[in-house]
């Protein structure tokens, strides 16, 4: 997947049932307070996350990045 730096990212915590606050700094369950993250510190984010995954295949992943859709 080629990085478009238009669309910013969200972090949801499957693991914490939260987003991911701004900063890397903990978490929210208000998506109004989550951080916004571009697509190199999502990436970050979330392979660090679930980097042992790809040893557990059944297993959901611990963060999920959500991309910002504007609609018009």
């Amino acid at each position: 997947m080629k990085a478009d730096p238009n669309i910013k990212y969200l972090i949801w915590s499957i693991e914490h049932s939260a987003w991911w606050a701004p900063a890397w700094r903990g978490y929210t369950p208000d998506v109004s307070k989550a951080g916004i993250y571009n697509w190199n510190e999502a990436i970050t984010i979330c392979d660090g996350a679930n980097q042992f995954r790809a040893e557990k295949p059944t297993e959901w992943p611990n963060e999920a990045m959500v991309p910002i859709i504007k609609r018009p």
